[in-house]
């Protein structure tokens, strides 16, 4: 396999504007990160919120597609007519002509973020849009089928790029302490393996990882609000695989006058927050410790990885496949505190390694031997008097 070929920096660098205040958050942003913080489908949802033509461009972006670029704007219109071709083939819908037939994909996102009373238009905006989420993320599974190109290299040019992101969204004055990744070594992922139930290689969602420190616990929700409008593509979650214990994002909004207003128009109960915990705990975890991590699929440019001919061949497929990332978001007080105790690394290595060897010597027999010990002792205590 040939060696990964150095990133073109022009080509991916992106102006990043100052930090976000509070008051700079709007409705797009609070519904991105309710999706993000509490591990919904962005298929459940009937309603975008993009405000005007240049948010929808940026979200564009962050999925890979520069709609000035000719090859990704026709990816996007064939996208747009595959969405259709299917939905007409399985479904009785009937569309207009302002969604069948738009002047731009990105007329098609504001069709979808349109509000007031129910518009026909507007709902199946959504459909045609959803549809054409699956086709994308589909074909890009093929596309890499197709492409010779080891995991190890789509790893080693999405490292790079988002490190870079790092230090671009750092030197914009984002209220970031740290900003790096890591690989999982093949020894914990025998290890992570054989403490899940599901002991097969594609069970690891987890085998890149960034991490972010905030500098204060309040920065954490416009740090990810930022990085949710210009880095991360917000709607390749995955669905039930997000943990969050560290902030709650109604009480944030609540207890901001400019933003409490927005409460009233989140699409209503899409069925992913909480008032209060995880959504899914680690059980190696210590009792305190706090985190909030989520797994998207991260697209990545195939230009980065092969040759400009190899795409040629391909055109019909794209040029995006995705990586799937373990991002960890964490103010730097509540790191350190991770770091004490029962929360530590090597106490969370230790609990897992016990697991392990548990269950490599007993299996199931461990526990078989205790609901029979539980079952004689009942039986020797007798009934209990009524």
């Amino acid at each position: 396999m040939a060696a990964v070929p150095p990133i073109i920096e022009d080509r991916i660098r992106i102006d990043f504007p100052p930090p976000l205040r509070d008051a700079d958050l709007d409705l797009a942003d609070v519904e991105a990160l309710r999706l993000v913080l509490y591990g919904g489908s962005v298929i459940d949802w009937h309603r975008l919120s993009f405000a005007d033509r240049d948010r929808v461009r940026r979200f564009l972006r962050t999925n890979g597609f520069d709609v000035d670029d000719r090859r990704d704007a026709a990816r996007l219109r064939y996208l747009h007519q595959e969405a259709m071709a299917y939905l007409r083939r399985h479904f009785s819908f009937r569309f207009s002509r302002v969604v069948s037939s738009p002047e731009s994909v990105e007329d098609l996102f504001l069709v979808a973020s349109q509000r007031g009373r129910f518009n026909r238009n507007q709902l199946l905006a959504c459909v045609v849009l959803k549809t054409m989420h699956v086709i994308q993320h589909l074909e890009a599974r093929e596309l890499l089928h197709e492409v010779a190109v080891s995991e190890a290299s789509l790893f080693s040019a999405l490292e790079k790029r988002l490190h870079q992101f790092g230090r671009e969204v750092m030197a914009a004055g984002l209220p970031v302490v740290h900003f790096y990744g890591s690989r999982k070594s093949r020894d914990s992922m025998v290890t992570k393996l054989f403490s899940k139930k599901d002991s097969t290689a594609a069970a690891i969602l987890d085998r890149l990882r960034f991490r972010i420190v905030t500098e204060t616990r309040d920065d954490i929700v416009t740090v990810l609000a930022y990085l949710l409008r210009y880095v991360f593509p917000w709607n390749h979650v995955r669905a039930g695989q997000a943990s969050n214990n560290l902030v709650q994002l109604r009480r944030f909004v609540e207890e901001r006058d400019e933003l409490r207003p927005l409460l009233d128009q989140v699409q209503a109960d899409v069925g992913v927050e909480v008032p209060d915990g995880p959504d899914l705990e680690n059980e190696f975890s210590g009792r305190t410790y706090r985190m909030i991590n989520f797994i998207l699929d991260v697209p990545l440019e195939l230009d980065d990885v092969v040759g400009a001919e190899v795409l040629d061949r391909l055109e019909k497929r794209g040029r995006v496949v995705y990586v799937l990332v373990e991002f960890q978001i964490v103010d730097q007080e509540c790191a350190y505190l991770n770091e004490q105790g029962e929360n530590s690394h090597a106490n969370y290595k230790r609990r897992q390694r016990q697991k392990v060897e548990d269950r490599l010597k007993w299996g199931q027999l461990r526990e078989h031997l205790k609901r029979q010990r539980a079952a004689a002792q009942r039986a020797a205590e007798g009934p209990e008097e009524g």
